[in-house]
């Protein structure tokens, strides 16, 4: 089969151990980022399968009215960036592994990165001594402190345990089910919305990207937070209402941010205002960057092309396309 790969910014993946799974194969890799429906319809014009790296470009339906040939998009985690009912009209299995129970650790260590780094305000010091100068200021600990864990989901709930061990005290709020899970944890569950925010040292955001969650962190929560306060976002963008964090920030409730994803991916201009910011430590949407994930990633993926041709797809999303007729 002719596979191309797309994304793969550094050529990763053709290093990885698992690669090994798509030998025989005809592989195309492109490492660079392109969003152009033109261009991407002219790389992709004989391609059968097509890797993504998580959702570093959006396949809809103008492009796949172009790509006759497609007939496997193998991927791993949520797919908000495909249209899967063009994709099933087209006849375009997307197999996607959600990897239920299995947190992103990557994720969960780069968050608690983040946290120790704006805190103590590594990047800013460092910064300092290179520019031939001494200490700039003087951080926080975080003992003692309160984490907030907006969203317990697997990763909300191992950055948790991270605060735990560094003897913070966690409290949660997200829906209700999730509440009961992190009442199960003996964490303490916020008596409010508004209380959470309030009372929160740290606020980690840890939810999936869905209309129902797209801008649920409001400028009335950001204003709730205390003057000294840390906002975390290592999850998307989208769950922060457009321009609220910059507002925020400006206005001095929370004092700091630390943001590992933005609302254009790849950002690419300097001014933008989160990275203009002394109170900001920013990362380019590294959480899930690691050779180790990928490995764990990648490995899923290139099952799921092995199976499709085998005759058995899994991890289908959309198994109406599985009772279309051949073309």
């Amino acid at each position: 089969m002719h596979i191309t790969i797309l994304d793969d910014y550094f050529d990763t993946l053709r290093t990885l151990d698992c690669f090994h799974k798509l030998q025989g194969h005809q592989i195309d890799i492109w490492t660079d980022h392109v969003q152009d429906v033109d261009a991407l319809a002219d790389r992709l014009k004989d391609t059968e399968v097509l890797v993504l790296i998580r959702e570093r470009t959006q396949i809809r339906a103008a492009l796949l009215d172009r790509l006759p040939h497609l007939k496997l998009i193998s991927q791993r985690s949520v797919y908000p960036h495909i249209d899967i009912e063009a994709c099933t009209r087209h006849g375009v299995i997307v197999s996607s592994d959600l990897h239920a129970g299995t947190p992103s650790y990557a994720t969960a260590e780069l968050t608690w990165g983040l946290i120790i780094a704006a805190m103590r305000q590594i990047p800013q010091q460092m910064r300092s001594l290179q520019a031939g100068q001494w200490q700039m200021g003087v951080g926080h600990t975080l003992r003692g402190k309160t984490l907030g864990i907006h969203g317990y989901g697997r990763i909300g709930r191992t950055v948790a345990g991270y605060g735990a061990a560094f003897g913070m005290h966690v409290l949660v709020w997200a829906r209700e089910t999730s509440r009961s899970r992190a009442t199960a944890d003996r964490y303490d569950v916020a008596a409010s919305r508004e209380a959470f925010y309030a009372e929160s040292d740290v606020v980690s955001l840890h939810m999936r990207l869905v209309d129902a969650t797209r801008g649920i962190v409001t400028a009335d929560d950001l204003g709730r937070m205390k003057p000294t306060a840390l906002l975390v976002n290592t999850s998307r963008a989208g769950l922060i209402a457009p321009g609220a964090l910059v507002r925020a920030l400006q206005a001095g409730r929370p004092a700091m941010a630390a943001i590992d994803v933005f609302e254009q991916e790849p950002l690419r201009d300097p001014r933008d205002p989160l990275l203009t910011m002394p109170n900001v430590v920013c990362t380019p949407h590294i959480g899930y960057v690691t050779r180790d994930e990928y490995e764990l990633q990648f490995s899923d993926v290139f099952d799921q092309i092995v199976s499709y041709s085998q005759g058995h797809p899994i991890n289908v999303v959309n198994p109406a396309v599985l009772e279309r007729p051949p073309c």
